[in-house]
This record gives C-alpha cells, sequence and structure tokens, in this order.
C-alpha cells in the first residue's frame, strides 16, 4: 500500500497537475487575446495559415507548458518529502525531550 500512494504521490499527481495547470494556463491566455481579436469585427488571421501547422504550434506551446508544470509539480513533490522528513524528526526529537523529561 505504501508503494501505490508514493506512486501516486511522485508520478500520476504531479502529472495530473502539470495537466491541469497547462490547460488552465492555455484558457486563460487564450481568454485574454478574444477580447483583443474578437472585437475587430473582421478575420482573424488576416494571412493564411495552413491549419496543420497552427495545430503543430499548439502541440508544441502545450508540450512545452506541460513540461515546464511537471516540472514544478515534482519540484513540490521533492519539497513535500523533504518537509514530511523534517517534521518525522522534529517529532522524534520531541518525543524524545518529553520521555526524558517524564523520566526525571
Amino acid at each position: 500500500m505504501h508503494l501505490l500512494s508514493k506512486l501516486f504521490f511522485r508520478l500520476i499527481l504531479p502529472i495530473v497537475l502539470a495537466l491541469a495547470l497547462s490547460i488552465w494556463w492555455i484558457l486563460v491566455s487564450l481568454g485574454r487575446r478574444r477580447g483583443v481579436f474578437g472585437s475587430a469585427g473582421g478575420r482573424w488571421p488576416y494571412w493564411h495559415v495552413d491549419p496543420r501547422i497552427v495545430w503543430i504550434a499548439a502541440a508544441a506551446i502545450f508540450l512545452m507548458v506541460f513540461v515546464v508544470n511537471l516540472t514544478k509539480a515534482l519540484k513540490w513533490g521533492k519539497e513535500a518529502d523533504e518537509y514530511a522528513e523534517l517534521l518525522k524528526e522534529e517529532q522524534a526529537d520531541d518525543m524524545k525531550r518529553r520521555f526524558e523529561r517524564d523520566g526525571e
């Protein structure tokens, strides 16, 4: 069970978090642009671009954003593990002090 929880928190959760953050970032950035280009009333873009190139560029941008968010999530997981270890050490020291104090 410990192995499954560690697998979830070190691998699955960071990937899901990075995916959610990537989707959120892209939706927010598209939302900002809609107000600028949507009110123009004309066709945008004004130049002709092959739709395949647009999809490839969008996929590349999404992949870059996903990788950045994945590294952030993995870093957060590592920091959480370090904090948990520090907390365990502090609790052990506190229990030792209480035991020594109660023993007197």
